[in-house]
């Protein structure tokens, strides 16, 4: 994917039409994660799990996207079990 950034656009108006489309959710993820939008790749990866959810699939696509929810998931809980005293210099999670 040479142009990232116009893929995820392209992918978002698809999802518009098609909601919750395997294909197309896993293409915005990919295009998300490749233009340095980590949140928003997750974000994809997430509505990727949730639907496919109670599924016996074993895609490879649908590997990487429950992969890829567990470590953000780590991350926020490494970020919110800190102490007190480190909560002040902990850096905000973008939305």
């Amino acid at each position: 994917m040479k142009q990232p950034e116009q893929a995820l656009a392209e992918y978002k108006t698809d999802l518009k039409f098609y909601p919750n489309r395997f294909n197309g959710l896993y293409g915005a993820a990919q295009a998300a994660e490749m233009a340095g939008q980590m949140s928003q790749a997750t974000e994809y990866y997430a509505v990727l799990v949730k639907t496919c959810e109670g599924s016996t699939s074993e895609r490879p696509e649908l590997a990487k996207a429950k992969q890829a929810v567990l470590a953000r998931s780590r991350f926020y809980f490494s970020i919110t079990s800190r102490s007190s005293a480190d909560e002040t210099t902990a850096c905000p999670i973008p939305a």
